[in-house]
Formats: C-alpha cells, structure tokens, sequence
C-alpha cells in the first residue's frame, strides 16, 4: 500500500540506498558524513510501498538575499525513486505534501537543478537562471601577474575563514545569492569533493579565491569569487602554473568578469551558455510583499490555478509593497499562471513576448506593460551557491 509521510533519523538508511541508486556515482561509504550533515539541516518526505521507501526527496531552508531583501529559500535536491516504483505518480505525492511543508515553515521561495525542465514545469517551477560554461586549454585562458597580489594554496581548514569573509564581502552578493551558514560552507566545501583552494592578498589582505580538483587530468574549477578584474587575472594564473593543460568551469551567467574577457573567444576555448537552475514561488502573498519594487506602484495580480499549491490561487490588488487579497478589483490586472509570475518577478520574463501568457483586465496590455517595467527588478539572480 502506498503512503507518504515525513521522514526522520530512523529512516536515514534506507533513505541514503535510495539516493545511491538514484544517484549511481555516489556510494553508501562516500556519501555518508555529507548527506547526514544535508539531512541534520533539512526536512524530508518520502513515498512508502507498505513498509519499504520508495522514493524521496529533500528540501533544505536557506535565506536568499534577493535584491537587498532577505528571503526564505528552500533548496530542493537528491530527488529519487527506486526503478521497480517509478511512473507510479510518487514523486507528485511527495512534492504534493512537500510543499504543504514548505509553505507552513514560512518558505517564499524554492530552487531546484532539475534533470529535466517539462518534469518540473508541472509542479509549478520555471527555469530562472543561466549558466555559463567554460572549458579548453588553460593556456588560451587570459591572465596577468601583479607584484600586488599574492596567491597561496591552502588546505580547508587554513582557507576556511578567508572562504567566508570574501563571501561576506562580495558586491554581489545581493543579487539572489545564499547567506551562508558554517554547517553549509562545511558541506559545500570540505564534505563535498578533496578541492585545493587558493587565496589571493593584497596588502595580505584576502581578496578573492578559488576551489578547483583534478580529474582525469582537467583542472575542474569549483568557485571563484574576487575584488576586480586584476584579482581574477591573477588566479587565473595560478592554474597557468599546473602541470595540467585542460580546465572547465561552471557558473552563473554575469557571476564575474571572465566572459567579458573572453569577449573576443580566443581559440581553444569553448564558452557556452547553457540553461540553469529553477525556482518556484512558494506563497505569492508573502513574496509580493518581500519584493523590491523599484517603483510605487498599484495594480492587481490574479493566480488562475496552483495545483499544487491553492494557497497561492487568487487575487491580489498591490499598493507599493501592500499587499492583500480581495475577491474583485478596478485596478489594471495580470492574469497569469504561478510559473509566469516567477520568471516575471526574477526578470526573465520579457513583457513584450508575455502578450500570449499574461491576460490583462481594466487597461491594455501596453499599459500594464509600461507600469511593470517600471517596477520589476530586471538585473539578473547570480545564483552560483550550490545545496
């Protein structure tokens, strides 16, 4: 017999051998002291099959800071279902009562790396992000050496404080990034993959860093984070130094500099930009009224349908960041799905090819238009923390 329910301590092993076969390049051994760490900070549900776990998944709260607004953020991973209990709509049930979850634990927001787009476009998540791949031979990568800056390779425990007080200090920060925590940089870092790390001093002040490893002889870079384009250049100049002769790296689109320096694509590397990570608006209310408006500005939104959040389905007049629910309104109103309001209020939705998703009551869609552009934060999330 089927049956969802919240997981707890005494289901952690059977839930870490379902994540293993969902996740075939993790082991039992390998994967143990992180995903009880992951599982210590989080809330996990999961399908049974009589006494037997099927399928489960885990959502971990973080705070977001979204445009100078810090937000309630759930991260959604290791989605898995044992093979003999797939395709029987499980996955639907546990997200079902995920969210009820999520929702009563005053969650806004939820991210997720999807394997694939469609499957959770149904559950009410849209793609947000971008990401932007690099990847070739280390020598074509740009660099530059500074007698003012110092590069030191470290181990984690020795890199650990500078890890954090670059991340606490980097301007961009408040483009949607994770405020993060030491249980996670522990298991973002150190519990994750053996990276090395390099800190960069001027004035032997910590400047920027990086994480990278080596496998099957490509450097493949993790993170990095620095204060201008000189202090990129020159850790891209420590991997110069590597007896190695490929890299790749991954990150969120406008992260840093590097692809404007790449501009002109030099040969032997291959920048692609590839689709990114998805994000779902938890409760519509509570999110209208965290938004930063960049605008005062009174309109109305109606939610049509939210299958698996009807919390969220109805209308809603806003005055500025006033926000409450009202069953009719003379104001110009956005008719939308969940979904669309999400790309619209990340910026990703551009109004002028929104004519065939967004219906428009009490004015015209130019007008609407006019007012949204106005008010709609349109800088992109820079989402590179990974959960």
């Amino acid at each position: 017999m089927k049956n969802v329910r919240e997981l707890d301590r005494s289901d952690y092993e059977e839930q870490k051998k379902v994540i293993c076969v969902g996740f075939p390049w993790n082991t039992k051994e390998s994967i143990d002291e992180r995903l009880r760490s992951l599982c210590e900070h989080s809330y996990s549900f999961g399908s049974f099959e009589d006494e037997k776990l099927a399928s489960q998944i885990i959502a971990t709260p973080y705070t977001i800071d979204f445009h100078n607004a810090l937000i309630p953020m759930a991260g959604i991973g290791f989605v898995a279902t044992l093979p003999e209990f797939q395709r029987q709509g499980r996955i639907d049930d546990v997200m079902e009562l995920l969210l009820e979850k999520m929702n009563e634990e005053n969650m806004v927001l939820s991210y997720l790396a999807p394997f694939s787009y469609r499957f959770y476009q149904k559950f009410g998540y849209e793609k947000i992000f971008d990401m932007i791949e690099y990847s070739g031979k280390i020598e074509a990568l740009p660099s530059k050496k500074s007698e003012d800056l110092v590069c030191m390779e470290m181990t984690w425990e020795e890199a650990r404080p500078y890890l954090r007080k670059i991340a606490r200090e980097d301007p961009l920060i408040e483009y949607g990034q994770i405020v993060r925590e030491p249980w996670w940089e522990e298991y973002k870092f150190h519990l994750r993959k053996d990276y090395t790390f390099v800190i960069c001093f001027k004035d032997k002040m910590p400047v920027g860093y990086m994480a990278y490893l080596v496998k099957d002889g490509i450097v493949d870079v993790f993170e990095i984070k620095n204060k201008g384009e000189e202090v990129l250049l020159a850790l891209l100049d420590v991997l110069k130094d590597l007896e190695y002769k490929e890299f790749k790296f991954l990150e969120t689109e406008g992260q840093s500099e590097l692809y404007r320096l790449l501009d002109d694509r030099p040969e032997n590397l291959l920048v692609r930009v590839l689709p990114g990570m998805m994000a779902r608006i938890i409760n519509v209310e509570k999110f209208l009224k965290m938004y930063p408006f960049q605008s005062s500005i009174e309109f109305a939104l109606e939610i049509t349908s939210d299958r698996f959040a009807p919390w969220n389905t109805g209308l809603y007049e806003i005055h500025g960041n006033k926000v409450k629910r009202v069953h009719e309104t003379n104001l110009i109103t956005a008719k939308m799905s969940e979904g669309e309001l999400a790309k619209l209020l990340f910026g990703r939705l551009l109004l002028i090819e929104g004519r065939n998703k967004i219906e428009v009551k009490n004015g015209t869609y130019a007008r609407m238009v006019g007012m949204l552009e106005k008010a709609i934060v349109m800088d992109p999330v820079l989402f590179a923390d990974y959960f």
